[in-house]
């Protein structure tokens, strides 16, 4: 705009000199003869144009404010809060008394009943009695009776620092020998065709007699505690047959302590260890005796970190057996137990082994149709080493699986003793009814491998299934593990209707088994086992029930032992009840 002013300046002036006369010079007229005609194209435009100032000088000035924040005045004054509305009581109503009683074919009658005190901070106080019997008869076989009968008696007293525990009981156990057919052994002792072969029952028969007592005392600290965990225990058996002068004393002594010492970043470390005794007298006939001794200590130390566990320790065992010198063994006692996923995901690893008394006692819970003189000694498990997993699908729905491997010194297996006679008629022969133990030269690995799978739906549906197969890898002086399964199925389900009807399915097959040839010495493969149960229960009130249960429903002659077949088809029916009850407030 400044250089557009001066032009301007310049221009007037030049204007004004031209009309000026110029004094001191000739006069004359110049004539220009031309059509220009001066002129500015965009002067209405740069008149109209707006003058642009531009300010170079820059003036800041400083704003300071604050900012109040507004104060409001309130109160709250107190609501009344409502009484809630209290249901029924909802802890559980205990009664006193449960019984069970049932009646089913071939003359067996059914009985438990259980006597409970009700709930007390200062003692525990239980009774049981039990009675299930048979008096049917298999076709062809000699009587085929047994009877199982026991009574027990359980309490609890509780400190303020200890619990004292006792029990005692009495089991009668009655079983005929009745794994023979009376008209082919006798067959050449008849008079004449009308004779009949009469086999009774009392001259097979066996009677095992158990009268038992335990006393421990408990600490209550809690496992977690940091406190001294303390348990010490005395317990006694005494066992004898219809042999008067046959008979077993069992003795166990042992004491444990442990102690949880807090660890940083650590849960807790666990310290302890057991130190206990055995002592096991047996009387054959009046003219054998056997004792067997064991002592043992197991100290360990085992640490808890988030949901991992691990141990580490040892078995050191003393064991003294008859016709053997002190033996003195040490096993591992190694754990862990790491849960990747914690309830859903667990992983287990374990190695241990052990030396055992082969009890009489424990031989009848197997097979109660024994000789009259057994072989005593130690079963050593040298070690074992096991591997298992535990998945929980959802929460109805767990899967558990896992293998061990273990290896054996004097495991025993069940054989027909074909030196047991039977006098009839004046006639002596072998009845091969009766069963002893492989020697204690028996060494064996076994491979077990397991799975089981357990379902649960609300309170309506429950399912499970249990696997095993078993390996044996055995000395030469036995072929095979006589009459153990190498694979075995159980399968069971439970589902109730209508809160009212409850229906029980039971499936199990055992298979791969076998028996020893006493005549040619060989192995003789034995038929699978197959058996089907079913159960039904009417729930008439919650204290109140009628059940009837149906046992080998597809009828198979089914054996474990040699020439030991089983009743085809058994029912039972009758009814629980609960009564005695502790009085509830409403």
């Amino acid at each position: 705009m400044k250089t557009r002013y001066n032009f301007r300046i310049v221009l007037a002036t030049l204007l004004a000199l031209v009309n000026i006369p110029i004094f001191a010079q000739s006069q004359y007229d110049v004539v220009v003869n031309s059509n220009f005609s001066p002129s500015i194209s965009d002067a209405q435009e740069k008149i109209n144009a707006k003058a642009e100032i531009k300010d170079t000088a820059k003036n800041t000035h400083t704003v300071n404010y604050n900012v109040e924040t507004p104060v409001y005045n309130y109160s709250l004054p107190p609501q009344p809060i409502n009484a809630p509305k209290v249901g029924k009581d909802m802890i559980a109503r205990l009664y006193r008394n449960y019984l069970k009683v049932g009646f089913g074919n071939y003359l067996t009658p059914y009985l438990d009943f259980e006597a409970n005190s009700l709930r007390s901070t200062q003692y525990t106080l239980s009774a049981k009695v039990f009675h299930h019997s048979s008096w049917g008869k298999i076709k062809t076989y000699a009587p085929a009776h047994f009877s199982d009968t026991r009574a027990d008696l359980y309490g609890q007293k509780y400190f303020k620092d200890y619990t004292l525990y006792a029990n005692a009981g009495y089991t009668h156990l009655f079983a005929e020998c009745y794994g023979f057919q009376p008209d082919t052994i006798f067959g050449d002792l008849k008079k004449d065709s009308n004779d009949k072969i009469d086999i009774k029952g009392k001259d097979i028969a066996r009677h095992y007699h158990h009268a038992y007592a335990d006393v421990a005392l408990a600490s209550n600290a809690l496992l977690n505690a940091f406190k001294l965990n303390q348990y010490y225990h005395v317990g006694y058996d005494f066992l004898t047959d219809n042999n008067k002068n046959t008979y077993e004393h069992l003795l166990n002594i042992d004491a444990a302590i442990d102690h949880n010492i807090k660890v940083k970043k650590l849960e807790y470390i666990n310290v302890g260890g057991t130190l206990g005794m055995d002592y096991q007298h047996n009387r054959w006939l009046g003219t054998m005796l056997t004792d067997n001794w064991k002592i043992y200590l197991n100290p360990f130390a085992a640490l808890q970190w988030k949901d991992y566990y691990f141990k580490v320790g040892f078995n050191a065992t003393f064991g003294l057996e008859p016709h053997k010198k002190v033996g003195f063994h040490i096993y591992p006692d190694i754990e862990a137990r790491l849960a990747f996923v914690p309830n859903i995901f667990s992983l287990y690893f374990k190695v241990d082994g052990g030396l055992r008394h082969n009890s009489l006692q424990h031989m009848i819970g197997e097979n109660p149709y024994l000789a009259d003189i057994l072989p005593i000694y130690n079963i050593d498990e040298k070690t074992r080493i096991y591997l298992g997993l535990q998945t929980s699908v959802s929460r109805s729905l767990t899967i558990g699986a896992g293998a061990s491997f273990s290896f054996y010194e004097g495991l025993p297996f069940f054989i027909v003793d074909t030196n047991h006679t039977f006098t009839y008629r004046d006639s002596t022969v072998r009845l091969f009814n009766t069963f002893t133990l492989t020697d204690d030269t028996t060494t064996a690995k076994v491979l077990n491998v397991h799975f089981d799978l357990n379902y649960k739906y609300a309170d309506m549906l429950k399912l499970g299934c249990n696997v095993d197969y078993n390996l044996y890898l055995l000395s030469k002086n036995v072929l095979k593990p006589w009459y153990q399964p190498a694979l075995t199925v159980q399968f069971n389900a439970q589902y109730i209707l209508l809160k009212k009807f409850v229906f029980k399915l039971d499936f199990y097959v055992s298979a791969f088994a076998y028996q020893p040839d006493f005549t040619t010495g060989k192995a003789v493969g034995m038929k699978p086992i197959f058996d089907f149960d079913f159960g039904f229960e009417y729930l008439w009130s919650k204290r109140f029930s009628i059940f009837a249960d149906l046992n080998n429903f597809p009828c198979q002659r089914n054996r474990v032992y040699y020439d030991y077949p089983n009743h085809r088809i058994n029912a039972l029916v009758g009814i629980k009840y609960c009564f005695g009850g502790e009085s509830v407030k409403k």
